[in-house]
């Protein structure tokens, strides 16, 4: 059984909808709530849902290897190139507060912000609202407008000389839901050579 509690994390095994994620263990239950894992009121984690990764903060009780149920509903992502961005981090440059405009500007949710402080990596996620979290309080926060790109963010620690804050985001894309779209049978019409016709050939027929 594997352990809860305190900066452990946990793999779904599938993208996540939000607002269907929940740890249930005892009477005790942990709910997703805009990208953040909610015991009672208090933020005990975060949650990326695109990847299906929940990451418990030290505000999380230790549960060990207690039963648990959890459940979600799978999701599916639209794949998109991200864009990137980065800010060099020399003696002039670090510093825990920072300003920068992405463009083009995010799609709500894409969002992640990487920096190196101490030789370890941190992440901050938008939660598809304008906020910018890491997986705990500690790493930094900050805003984000999806209407002017417009980004601000503390960071927790200071980053690293040499490095670079990564910046890494999916633009806006035009989709739709399919899955009730009515369909006919594939086929094809038209004349060969030497008189022969052929009408409505079927070419795939698929039953599901």
């Amino acid at each position: 059984m594997v352990a809860l509690g305190p900066n452990k994390s946990w793999y779904l095994g599938n993208a996540a909808q939000p607002g269907s994620v929940s740890f249930v263990i005892g009477s005790a239950t942990i709910k997703d709530s805009g990208g953040e894992m909610v015991l009672g009121g208090t933020v005990v984690g975060s949650i990326e849902y695109q990847r299906g990764v929940v990451s418990f903060n030290t505000q999380c009780p230790d549960y060990g290897t207690a039963t648990k149920t959890i459940a979600f509903k799978p999701a599916g992502s639209v794949s998109r190139i991200s864009d990137t961005m980065n800010i060099p981090i020399n003696e002039n440059t670090r510093g825990y507060a920072y300003t920068a405009t992405l463009r083009p500007i995010p799609d709500p949710g894409s969002l992640i912000v990487s920096f190196m402080s101490q030789g370890k990596w941190y992440d901050l996620v938008d939660n598809g609202k304008g906020e910018l979290y890491g997986a705990d309080a500690a790493y930094g926060s900050g805003t984000i407008s999806f209407t002017t790109g417009s980004l601000m963010m503390t960071l927790g620690a200071l980053p690293d000389t040499g490095s670079s804050i990564l910046f890494a985001w999916g633009s806006p894309t035009t989709s739709f839901n399919r899955a009730n779209i009515p369909t006919t049978q594939a086929g094809v019409s038209g004349v060969l050579g030497d008189g022969i016709t052929f009408n409505e050939w079927p070419l795939l027929t698929i039953s599901a």
